[in-house]
């Protein structure tokens, strides 16, 4: 079992021309929130964080990508991650994981050859088998959406790291980049209690559907 989560950020640093070029390509106005954007595209987007823990019980480890614009360490990172992968066994467990995470690091591990790695992660109608997104279960409508934040403190569960939410990875990321030494300190915490959460809420999604 693989509980997992992903924090990620823009593949290239921030300058007035990149800004300009993504603002073009955007339905929105702000070239700020257009060069955020790119984050959430699989292939614009590049993983900093990714949160990791094996059993329901384990502390998650943080796998920390040094440059996310450098292909070199995301090649790294997702050497580190097919290591913890290889030593783990399906199901992979997340919170609209389907959607998000999983695409991402499917992405990653073909762009730096790791084949195996690439059809490990839950991909298509076939591979989704192996995904439990969390997410799926707890709405069990389409027309209902919630965070993973909202459903836990709905069950009476701890929540998100107070302070820090999903907008504000990239300003910790840049604050990191500008020699804070706090940033990335709390970037990791919020990364570990996302998947802390998981973890939590993996005996109630147990006891409600017999797992």
């Amino acid at each position: 079992m693989i509980f997992a989560d992903i924090e990620v950020v823009p593949a290239v640093h921030w300058d007035e021309d990149t800004r300009a070029y993504y603002a073009n390509k955007s339905k929105t106005d702000d070239p700020d929130e257009a060069f955020r954007e790119t984050a959430l595209h699989p292939l614009r987007g590049r993983i900093w964080l990714m949160g990791l823990a094996p059993t329901a019980s384990r502390e998650p480890t943080v796998l920390i990508n040094e440059d996310p614009s450098c292909d070199g360490a995301n090649a790294r990172l997702m050497s580190q991650l097919d290591e913890m992968v290889f030593k783990a066994r399906p199901p992979w467990v997340g919170w609209n994981c389907n959607e998000y995470d999983w695409p991402f690091l499917r992405a990653a591990a073909q762009k730096h050859n790791r084949l195996n790695l690439a059809n490990a992660i839950p991909h298509d109608r076939w591979g989704k088998k192996n995904s439990i997104d969390l997410a799926l279960w707890a709405k069990g409508s389409r027309r209902w959406i919630y965070s993973l934040d909202e459903y836990s403190r709905f069950l009476g569960l701890e929540g998100k790291t107070k302070g820090v939410d999903g907008t504000q990875v990239y300003d910790l990321y840049k604050a990191h980049l500008e020699g804070d030494e706090t940033a990335l300190e709390r970037a990791v915490e919020y990364v570990k209690q996302d998947v802390r959460m998981l973890q939590t809420l993996w005996p109630v999604y147990a006891a409600d559907t017999g797992k």
